[in-house]
């Protein structure tokens, strides 16, 4: 009896840890989900810029835009002064 009472407890045990570790799994999961719908500033051109434009010139050209971190691509323009 004593040996069925062993393995009992000892299903019990493993399917505890294997619930925890699910929890924090799908817990890890929704925060990160969560944080890649947060929305950053980045910079978009209006039109296309002519080659050989200007720095000066090409920031009139430009529009702050809030999209989803998620949608950001790598190499664009997100931290600029007055983006506040």
């Amino acid at each position: 009896m004593a040996y069925r009472a062993r393995n009992i407890l000892i299903a019990v045990a493993l399917a505890a840890v294997a619930a925890l570790l699910t929890s924090f799994y799908v817990t890890s999961y929704k925060r990160h989900v969560q944080r890649s719908e947060d929305h950053v500033t980045v910079l978009v051109a209006k039109h296309d810029i002519p080659q050989g434009t200007t720095g000066a010139d090409a920031a009139g050209m430009l529009s702050r835009v809030d999209v989803p971190r998620h949608s950001v691509v790598p190499g664009a323009i997100s931290n600029f002064p007055g983006a506040g």
